[in-house]
């Protein structure tokens, strides 16, 4: 099973309790290996690898898979879901459709694990969005890169072990991504400011060769869904208590935190705390509404199905 991220990533620990699961339930009859970090297939390549066969099982961040169908972004649009609710609303409201899309390709889908809401980071503090024109913008998916260029800054795309590097030798200027991935990468080492924009919640997907899963014995094939289901009710509240540790373990080690809310707390040891600058909220909120837009003309009946039934359930 080869995973993206580290393994002091809350996602891989995670899929290793899953591992461990699966071998107990099964009485060892079967057992994963899990391959963190891309060290066994690259990230990118990681679908294709369980779709061939080449792997049984995987784990990618679901907008990785938009080139194969606009539906697996829409986790990704800007300020749709922005809260944990709201994440469990789109994540069922969007089951049968990716399900269905995966079948497809000879995939059956486990389980999914939002990380904790997204935030913008940056070098210098962005009050002015026109800050952003020509700023290097990493990006990880196409819907980011789209939102990216709408606010008038440069998409780069980057994985994650890339992105101290790339800040400190100047080739990204921004990026949005969750406080977990800036304390995965130390961001406060190369960045002074992050932006708790509550943006939207990135799941990953876990997902299994579908040949390779009615191989197995009823009883192994039922372990494995049973360990599944445990895991996505762990990795639920993995990441709901990663959001809130990660924050401060931003906040100790001398970031500024800003943040859209009134209420803040007052600075002390560690960094500081503003408000985000309404101009830049503003215009956060119209390239948001620009993406969604070209979103579902791409995604389709599907998507149009999918953004109601969302709606819907916020009702």
């Amino acid at each position: 099973m080869p995973t993206p991220y580290s393994d002091t990533n809350f996602h891989t620990e995670n899929i290793r309790a899953f591992a461990a699961e699966v071998e107990r339930l099964t009485d060892g009859e079967l057992v994963i290996e899990v391959h963190p970090g891309g060290t066994l297939v690259a990230h990118a390549e990681i679908a294709d690898a369980v779709q061939n066969g080449d792997v049984q099982i995987g784990e990618v961040f679901q907008s990785t898979l938009s080139s194969r169908s606009p539906l697996f972004g829409a986790d990704g649009l800007p300020f749709l879901a922005t809260s944990y609710a709201d994440a469990q609303r789109l994540s069922d409201a969007e089951f049968d459709i990716l399900t269905r899309i995966l079948a497809e390709d000879g995939l059956t889908p486990l389980y999914s694990v939002p990380w904790p809401p997204q935030g913008l980071y940056s070098k210098q503090e962005i009050i002015d969005p026109i800050d952003l024109n020509g700023a290097a913008f990493r990006v990880n998916n196409d819907i980011l890169n789209g939102f990216a260029a709408e606010l008038g800054a440069s998409p780069t795309r980057l994985e994650v072990s890339e992105i101290p590097d790339a800040f400190r030798s100047g080739a990204i200027d921004a990026m949005m991504t969750s406080a977990t991935t800036g304390v995965s990468t130390q961001s406060w080492e190369y960045l002074d400011y992050y932006y708790d924009l509550q943006a939207w919640l990135p799941k990953n997907i876990v997902f299994v060769n579908s040949d390779a899963l009615a191989a197995l014995s009823e009883e192994n094939r039922q372990a494995v869904f049973t360990a599944a289901q445990n895991a996505s009710d762990n990795g639920w509240l993995l990441s709901q208590i990663n959001a809130v540790e990660a924050i401060k373990a931003l906040f100790d080690n001398g970031m500024t935190i800003l943040t859209p809310g009134q209420d803040l707390a007052d600075s002390g040891e560690g960094g500081a705390m503003r408000q985000v600058s309404p101009a830049l909220l503003t215009e956060l909120e119209r390239a948001s509404q620009a993406i969604r837009e070209s979103w579902l003309q791409t995604a389709g009946s599907d998507g149009q199905q999918l953004i109601e039934a969302f709606e819907e359930g916020q009702e």
